[in-house]
Formats: C-alpha cells, sequence, structure tokens
C-alpha cells in the first residue's frame, strides 16, 4: 500500500546509452481512529481520535481521560501493532464500583446492634437503606 510517482524516463525511446528508471514510493497515510464508549454501547465518554499513520508504521493508542467516575474495562488487543490496514481502537469504560455500608449502633457508641451489610453499587445508584428489624 504505497503510493508510486512516475519518474520522468518511464517513457521514452531507447538509445545506445544505458537508461536507468528508478521509482520511488511513498507510504500511503491510513486512517487511525480511537473511540472512548460506555461498556456496551456507543455513547461517548471523550471525543473520538483520528489521526493517519504510515502504512506499516508502529502505532500506539492510550485510554482517554474521562469523568472520574468512569474505569476503563480493559485495554483493548489493537491498542498497539502495525498499521496495515484502516485501524479502528476502542476503549470501553464502566462505571465504578463502590461500597456502600450500614451499620446500627448503640446511639453515641460504636457497640453493634446488627450485623454489617455491604452493597456494591456504582455511581448514581439510587438506595434506600432500613433500620434492623431484629432490634
Amino acid at each position: 500500500m504505497v503510493e508510486d510517482r512516475l519518474p520522468n524516463n518511464s517513457k521514452g525511446k531507447m538509445t545506445i546509452e544505458p537508461i536507468e528508471v528508478k521509482y520511488y514510493y511513498v507510504p500511503k497515510a491510513i486512517p487511525l481512529t480511537v473511540h472512548h464508549y460506555i461498556e456496551g454501547t456507543t455513547t461517548k465518554l471523550a471525543d473520538d481520535e483520528t489521526k493517519t499513520q504510515n502504512y506499516t508504521t508502529t502505532y500506539t493508542t492510550s485510554p482517554a481521560v474521562v469523568n472520574k467516575n468512569y474505569e476503563l474495562v480493559s485495554t483493548p488487543n489493537n491498542a498497539t501493532g502495525i498499521v496495515n490496514g484502516n485501524i479502528i481502537v476502542t476503549y470501553y469504560y464502566k462505571l465504578k464500583e463502590a461500597t456502600l455500608t450500614v451499620n446500627h449502633y448503640i446511639e453515641g457508641t460504636t457497640t453493634k446492634l446488627a450485623d454489617t451489610e455491604n452493597y456494591a453499587l456504582h455511581w448514581g445508584d439510587k438506595y434506600t437503606t432500613k433500620a434492623a428489624s431484629n432490634i
């Protein structure tokens, strides 16, 4: 995948003197696009990155700085490589998990009246807690 440019002497009439025709090639510029989506969707968390890389050169991409409530799911297999055609790299992000801990104490102390309850939630999840029923 290279662009060729015809030399001035690519056509002509042969003479008694030797003629050398030289072709020079320039690698084609290939588009490289990087997406940053919420896991399982095509909802963007950051702007797409589009650049061009020369054919057969190596490339490296990296995750974007996204909303602090999201984390990278995993690095895509094609985050780095050698350009051999159009490249599309997609990074997926998910909401970070957080733990909601509910304790039941005697007022003014840290003496527990019931077992601690832990819930794994994500940023923005709604939750409702209840007083212990076995006290």
